[in-house]
């Protein structure tokens, strides 16, 4: 688990690094107390989570409370050009929907198992990301970003004419 957390939130930071956001930082929230879970807290914790190097590399602060009704999750915010905050990214464990669901796969042991789902939100909304990024680069966005990616000029000062076919009689 901690290894697909860590390849998942590597891809998460090179992506929002394509697009020029590369001030993180990141907080993992336990599940809730398990009065207010699904399922009475079942497989909550902040131990799926894992120690991964992304998250070490995040500078990581684990808070109790605040996660999904269903399970733990990461949060990446990241920092735009005049220092405001914003959350860009979430990766949540879900336990409670293969629990309710009834599912299962056959393990390399031979021994049947319940998966645990791992949501995620690479974006939040493209609305909101889309003026997070129009907001950090003061709208002057990069060339290939941007929506008009060329425009054309006319070289010659006259428009040249078509010949016209000269008849002999």
């Amino acid at each position: 688990m901690a290894a697909e957390l860590d390849s998942l939130l590597t891809f998460v930071l090179d992506l929002l690094g394509q697009f020029g956001l590369d001030d993180f930082y990141s907080s993992s929230r336990h599940g809730p107390p398990a009065r207010r879970s699904l399922g009475g807290g079942l497989g909550g914790g902040n131990s799926h989570l894992g120690g991964g190097r992304a998250l070490a590399r995040l500078g990581d602060g684990a808070r109790r409370g605040g996660g999904a009704f269903y399970g733990p999750k990461i949060s990446v915010q990241a920092r735009d050009a005049i220092g405001r905050t914003h959350q860009m990214s979430t990766i949540q464990l879900d336990f409670q929907e293969p629990q309710r669901f009834e599912m299962e796969y056959i393990g390399a042991d031979n021994v049947r198992h319940r998966p645990i789902m791992i949501h995620r939100a690479l974006f939040g909304s493209i609305e909101r990301f889309m003026a997070i990024l129009i907001e950090h680069y003061a709208g002057a966005l990069p060339t290939w970003l941007s929506p008009s990616r060329s425009a054309s000029c006319r070289c010659a000062t006259t428009t040249p004419t078509t010949p016209t076919s000269s008849s002999t009689s």
